[in-house]
């Protein structure tokens, strides 16, 4: 996900820190207020059991969704363009 941003947003040097949400520039609380919902997801690995939801998907003749870059960059774009 970060990677993603940092090639979409052309901000080579983004990273995430530690650094509290007041001492940040106005441009910085801007941009994390603009990507706070994915927070969850910039600071760590997340595995989701998806058996269930899985075996659904397969009764119903659907494939799961092959979330690669370009899934992720579309699922992302979306979100934004919805704003």
């Amino acid at each position: 996900m970060l990677e993603y941003m940092k090639q979409a947003l052309e901000f080579p040097h983004l990273k995430i820190t530690e650094t509290a949400t007041s001492s940040l520039s106005n441009v910085e609380q801007t941009f994390n207020e603009m990507v706070k919902v994915f927070n969850p997801y910039l600071n760590r690995n997340i595995s989701f059991n998806d058996t269930n939801t899985k075996r659904l998907l397969q009764d119903a003749g659907f494939k799961p969704l092959d979330l690669n870059e370009c899934s992720l960059r579309r699922i992302v774009n979306a979100y934004y363009e919805t704003k």
